[in-house]
């Protein structure tokens, strides 16, 4: 059905999300470290 299909395109999207969202956040807890550190 075609909410069926909307439910799985947004599981992929959110999966897709979360996937990128690790390295993304060991990113930015580097960048508030620098912060922490130059400040």
């Amino acid at each position: 059905t075609y909410i069926r299909q909307n439910e799985y395109k947004f599981l992929k999207l959110a999966q897709r999300l979360t996937r990128l969202r690790s390295p993304f956040r060991r990113f930015l807890d580097k960048l508030k470290q620098l912060l922490l550190i130059y400040t």
